[in-house]
C-alpha cells in the first residue's frame, strides 16, 4: 500500500470518529434516550424490516416464476422481485375483493408464502452477495460516481423512513390503501378521482401499512429502487 495515498483516507477517518466522539459526548449528558427517541428508533427498524422481509419475499416467488416460465435464474435481480411483486398484487387485490377478514388475510400472507419461497429468496440475496464481491470499477471516474451514488441512496432513505407528508401520499397512494385496511376489504372509491389508476403498488402499500407503520411502503420503494440500480 502507498503510504502517500493512505495519508488522506487515514485523515478523514481520524476526523469522522472524533465528530462522532464528540457529538456521543455532548448527547450522552445534555441529552439522554427518551422513551420518544426508543420508539422512533423502534419504528425505523420495523420499517427496514418489513421492508425487506416483503422484497425477500417477491423475491423467492419471483424466481418460481422465472422457472415456470422458463427464464432461467442467472438473470437480472429486477426480474424476480417485479415478477414477484406483481404476483403478491394481483393476490392482494383477490383477497381484498373477496372483503372477509381482509386484515387478517394480509398479515397471514407474511407466514404463508415462507415455506415455498425461503430457499429462493436466500438463493437470490446469495447471489447479490457474490456479485458484490466480484464487482470492480478500474477507472477512477467510475468510484466518484459509485460515491455519488451511494450518498444519494443514503440521503433518499432518510425522507423514506419519515412519516409521509407529501401531497401524493397523502391524497392518493397511501390514502387509498388505508382506506381498504379502514373498510377490510378492496372496493371502488368513487368519490376518489384518482381511484380509477392502476393500483398494482397500491396493493403491496396495503399490505405493507397492514403492518402498522406508515413509513414501510416508501421503504419498500426505496428498496425496489435499490435493486434496480443494482440491476
Amino acid at each position: 500500500m502507498n503510504t502517500k495515498q493512505s495519508y488522506p483516507i487515514l485523515i478523514l477517518v481520524f476526523f469522522l470518529i472524533w465528530i462522532l466522539a464528540i457529538l456521543f459526548g455532548y448527547y450522552l449528558y445534555h441529552k439522554p434516550l427518551s422513551l420518544q427517541t426508543a420508539t422512533a428508533f423502534v419504528r425505523t427498524m420495523w420499517s427496514l424490516l418489513t421492508g425487506f422481509w416483503i422484497l425477500s419475499l417477491s423475491v423467492g416467488l419471483g424466481r418460481h416464476i422465472q422457472r415456470r416460465m422458463g427464464f432461467g435464474e442467472n438473470q437480472n435481480p429486477v426480474l424476480p422481485a417485479a415478477l414477484g411483486m406483481g404476483a403478491f398484487s394481483l393476490t392482494i387485490l383477490f383477497l381484498g375483493l373477496l372483503s372477509f377478514q381482509f386484515k387478517y388475510l394480509l398479515w397471514l400472507l407474511f407466514i404463508v408464502p415462507v415455506p415455498f419461497v425461503w430457499r429462493q429468496s436466500i438463493a437470490f440475496w446469495k447471489q447479490i452477495w457474490m456479485e458484490l464481491r466480484s464487482f470492480t470499477i478500474e477507472h477512477g471516474i467510475s468510484r466518484w460516481f459509485l460515491l455519488l451514488l451511494g450518498i444519494i441512496l443514503v440521503l433518499s432513505l432518510l425522507p423514506a423512513l419519515s412519516p409521509p407528508v407529501h401531497y401524493d401520499a397523502l391524497t392518493y397512494h397511501l390514502a387509498l390503501p388505508r382506506q381498504y385496511i379502514d373498510s377490510n376489504g378492496i372496493s371502488p372509491e368513487l368519490e376518489w378521482l384518482r381511484s380509477g389508476m392502476p393500483q398494482t403498488g397500491e396493493m403491496i402499500f396495503t399490505w405493507a401499512l397492514s403492518a402498522g407503520n406508515d413509513s414501510i411502503p416508501a421503504v419498500i420503494g426505496w428498496m425496489f429502487a435499490t435493486i434496480t440500480l443494482f440491476g
